[in-house]
Formats: C-alpha cells, sequence, structure tokens
C-alpha cells in the first residue's frame, strides 16, 4: 500500500503512514496502535531500575548511570541526566516537550509540528531518520519507535543510547511517558502528568456511562482515513479503542487487520450512524456517488477529528478520546 494513496495530508503522512512505511521497512507489523493488553515477553516500566557506581558521584566525581528496558526489549544505560536529546516521532516530542524538555530537544522529525516551538527546531530527517545527521548533533539520548531498530543499532555502535517506544493501550502510554520521565530526570513531572491524564479519561467514561451510550445500544462509527480507498483503523488501534472508550462502535472493530480497505459494499450494509473523518476533505466523501445512500451522509452525521490527537501515542490522546465523545453525544 503506498502512502500517496492512503493519506493525502501531509499532516497525518508520519502518524499514520508511518505504521506503514517505517515497520515494513524494519520487517514488522504493528507500529502505535493499540491491542487489548501487552504480550507477555514485553518487559514493564518496573524493569528498570538506577545503577549507581559503589561510591558517592559527588564524591568520586562519577557519573550515575541508569539502566532501563525499552519497549523493544532492549537494555539502555543512560549516563547522568541527558541533555541533548533527540526524537524520531511526533509522539515522543509531545511527551517530552510536555514534561517540560523542549529545551534540551535538539532535533525532530520533519512532522513534529507540536507543541509550535519543535517545528523551529532542527530537523533530523521525515519518515526515516538521516543518521549521519543525528551524529552532527550530537546527541546524548536519541527516543525512537518500534521500527527504528536499525536505526539504533547504528547509533548504539557510535556510542549514543537509544530508546524505542511501542505503546500499546492506553495504560502502555503511561508506563512509557514514565518511562521517559525517568531517563530524562524528572519522575515527579511524569508521574503528575499521568495522574492528570488518567483524571481526564475517567471523567469522560463517567460521562459516557451516565449516557445513552453508556447504557443502551451504542452508536456505530467508520473512521474514514482516505476517502478514495475507504481505509480505516481496525482492531489493535488507537481509534479503535478510542471509540470505544468514548462510547461509540467501531463498524470495523472485527477486520482481520488492523488498517483495512473497507468495500462500499460493506460499508452500505453496515450503514453506520456517524462517519468520523481524521484528514480527507468532506467534500470528497459528499461527492462519492456510492455512498449518498448512507444515513450517515443523509443527515449529515459526518464529523471531522484532528488526526494528531487519535493517532499520537502521547499526552494529547486524552484531547482525542474527548473528540471521539463528542462525536458520539451529538449522534445519540
Amino acid at each position: 500500500m503506498r502512502c500517496s494513496r492512503v493519506f493525502h495530508d501531509a499532516r497525518i503522512a508520519f502518524t499514520l503512514c508511518s505504521i506503514v512505511v517505517i515497520l515494513t521497512l524494519a520487517g514488522t507489523a504493528g507500529g502505535c496502535s493499540f491491542q487489548k493488553g501487552r504480550e507477555s515477553s514485553q518487559p514493564s516500566t518496573s524493569d528498570s531500575s538506577w545503577a549507581s557506581p559503589s561510591q558517592s558521584p559527588s564524591t568520586q566525581g562519577e557519573t550515575s548511570v541508569l539502566t532501563v528496558v525499552d519497549d523493544a526489549g532492549r537494555r539502555v544505560e543512560i549516563s547522568g541526566r541527558p541533555s541533548r536529546i533527540i526524537s524520531l516521532a511526533p509522539s515522543n516530542t509531545e511527551i517530552l516537550y510536555a514534561l517540560g524538555q523542549g529545551p534540551k530537544v535538539v532535533g525532530v522529525t520533519s512532522f513534529c509540528n507540536y507543541p509550535p516551538e519543535a517545528r523551529e527546531v532542527e530537523k533530523i530527517g521525515d519518515l526515516v531518520p538521516n543518521v549521519e545527521k543525528i551524529l552532527t548533533l550530537d546527541p546524548d539520548l536519541v527516543i525512537g519507535i518500534k521500527g527504528h531498530e536499525e536505526v539504533a543499532d547504528r547509533l548504539v555502535q557510535a556510542g549514543i543510547p537509544v530508546l524505542l517506544l511501542d505503546p500499546k493501550n492506553f495504560a502502555q502510554v503511561l508506563e512509557d511517558i514514565r518511562l521517559v520521565s525517568r531517563v530524562v530526570g524528572s519522575p515527579e513531572r511524569g508521574e503528575a502528568l499521568c495522574e492528570e491524564m488518567s483524571r481526564e479519561v475517567e471523567a469522560v467514561r463517567k460521562e459516557v456511562a451516565g449516557s445513552g451510550a453508556g447504557v443502551g445500544k451504542r452508536p456505530s462509527l467508520f473512521v474514514l482515513l482516505d476517502v478514495e480507498g475507504l481505509w480505516t483503523a481496525g482492531p489493535g488501534t488507537f481509534i479503535d479503542e478510542l471509540v470505544t472508550m468514548a462510547g461509540g462502535e467501531n463498524i470495523a472493530e472485527d477486520a482481520k487487520e488492523q488498517y483495512v480497505q473497507y468495500s462500499v459494499e460493506t460499508l452500505i450494509s453496515k450503514d453506520p450512524d456517524a462517519i468520523v473523518l481524521t484528514g480527507p476533505n468532506k467534500k470528497d466523501l459528499y461527492d462519492k456517488t456510492a455512498l449518498t445512500g448512507l444515513r450517515a451522509i443523509k443527515e449529515n452525521k459526518v464529523f471531522e477529528v484532528n488526526p494528531d490527537l487519535v493517532s499520537r501515542p502521547g499526552p494529547r490522546l486524552v484531547e482525542g478520546l474527548k473528540e471521539f465523545a463528542r462525536v458520539v453525544e451529538s449522534i445519540e
């Protein structure tokens, strides 16, 4: 599947298309998406620990070493607190800034558009990082995602520690935020951020539980990633879990793959209560004559959400949940 066919908006090229491009290059199938629970072989952030020298660093001039196990099962050692950090994904960039590490971020991808100040940081590539450019920035920590293993190996050979993140659900996003906060030396801020996100999610769940979606039939949604090919998000994706948490039912929850191309016939037969666009132009959807008979189109139940909020495993995922909750509320 080519990215140009699937996603026409450059803003979502990394957050969604990278699942296809980066992870295909790496020979994996997964990415920044949700699954129901972590595989048993996946280490927890609780496996991480400080490995300090036998003598006090303050008296012996030695540097403390933090040893952690990342989401790819790699043992990573970080000497001291990083002062020059490079992010290889927009989600990682958002986590770092939310933890107050913005001034230490010296390199990001061309898709790192939030917060606004991240746009001014030196670029180290787009979907595929430029290792040579990274080396010129002399980082003491690089944070990537699953699919960056080859890049990580090259950087580690150059003496640069690399942390790879691969959360599968909201709880694991919180785990990774805590992991990053420990690695950058700000665990208190990480814990505070996770508690705030958890409170907001719980507030949405309580609201959903007291609504029609919480006590009766859940409104059915079709989340459209690409109008031309009718690509959508199936089980094991952030979008699927966010729809469920928001009180809706993803009509593609029974698909055999995480990202699937829906047929017109299947979409018509399921006839969802609403269609949610994550980037495509609404006019393109209404111009698709084969779909004019759908209830969602006839009743103008077509909504748009910010793709960055519903596909990046970072602090703003809570805002994505709220957007889906507003959609569900408006169609009940």
